[in-house]
């Protein structure tokens, strides 16, 4: 609100100015000096009348075409149009302007006979107005241009900030006690059991851990690389539950050049592990494969609530990998739940 008045109080002060300034150029043009009670002219009256009307309509003109043309795509085209635009608003209002005052101070809206015995002083107008109307222009598209500089900037910060927000909450995820507390268990399991496949597993972990440092600040990675993590993530959750989980990949070799935002896959495969309960008797099956439109499906068997399973934390990861990927794609994420819990997931341009 106080914005709005703001606009309106610089719109009037600069609509008078250039009243006062086109009706002194229109006095000494015809009389040659301003008369004694200038401010009781007709002509006045019309100067300030037509300069606030006509700015009001420049400003409502210049909002709607920012609103109706791109700016950034195509410069000449919305310049050509902004300046005929208001061309047309500075002749055609003032025009209108003087019919009304005529039509009140002699009874009648006929101006020709004024315009007739002024035809220079109204070129001059006319020129002068062009000259007006050209400087109008371009001050307003610099204006214009860096506002809206301004403000790509600042979405372009904040859109940063968010980003590096959501990779954070994810990297903390990845490397939270639990997930370490269980790995830990296992491999001190494994120590007195066998000690080649311990060591095989802490390389595997290592590896895992390498993955999420390296990704974490950046935005995509290839799905080669992600694929090749999750595989190192399956090596662990098969020695860690005894071969309960299998995980079935089948992506066309075209596709794997594509982009994903990272761990994108390793948190739905986590997801499914963390809401089901895993055993030799009720295995979990995880399928990943492409489909003809390109776009990678996820899906897992449904078994009995894990111990671990709850409700917001499956929507806390689905919601993080759905604002990573409202950064680079319109495309949306479909999820199904019937039989079988299905992830969709569109495939960025490598």
């Amino acid at each position: 609100m106080r914005q709005t008045i703001r606009k309106i109080a610089l719109l009037l002060l600069v609509s008078t100015l250039a009243g006062g300034l086109f009706y002194a150029y229109l006095a000494y043009g015809a009389a040659g000096s301003l008369p004694v009670r200038w401010y009781a002219s007709p002509l006045y009256a019309w100067s300030w009348l037509a300069a606030v009307l006509t700015g009001a309509a420049l400003y409502a003109y210049g909002a709607w075409l920012h609103r109706r043309l791109d700016w950034q795509g195509n410069v000449g085209l919305p310049l050509l149009a902004s300046f005929t635009g208001n061309a047309l608003v500075a002749l055609l209002v003032p025009a209108l302007c003087l019919v009304a005052c005529s039509a009140v101070a002699h009874g009648r809206p006929d101006v020709r006979p004024l315009l007739a015995a002024h035809s220079e002083v109204t070129l001059k107008w006319l020129i002068l107005t062009g000259f007006a109307v050209f400087g109008y222009t371009l001050a307003s598209f610099m204006l214009f241009s860096y506002h809206q500089y301004a403000v790509m900037q600042i979405q372009a910060v904040h859109l940063k900030r968010t980003q590096l927000a959501l990779q954070t909450e994810l990297l903390r995820s990845q490397l939270s006690p639990h997930y370490l507390f269980n790995s830990l268990n296992t491999i001190s399991s494994l120590a007195h059991r066998n000690a080649g496949q311990a060591e095989a597993f802490v390389r595997k972990l290592a590896h895992t851990y390498q993955y999420v440092l390296d990704t974490h600040d950046r935005p995509l990675v290839s799905l080669a690389e992600e694929l090749e993590f999750v595989r190192a993530y399956n090596y662990l959750l098969s020695v860690r539950f005894e071969g309960a989980i299998q995980i079935r990949e089948e992506v066309a070799a075209h596709l794997l050049g594509c982009r994903v935002p990272p761990l994108t896959l390793q948190m739905l495969v986590e997801n499914a592990v963390k809401h089901n309960a895993v055993s030799r008797e009720s295995p979990l099956h995880i399928s990943i494969y492409s489909d003809s439109e390109n776009h990678l499906n996820v899906i897992n068997t449904i078994g009995k609530p894990g111990p671990d399973a709850r409700e917001h934390s499956l929507k806390v990861g689905l919601e993080n990998i759905r604002k990573r990927y409202r950064y680079h794609t319109n495309q949306k994420i479909q999820i199904t739940r019937e039989g079988y819990f299905t992830v969709r997931l569109p495939l960025l341009a490598g």
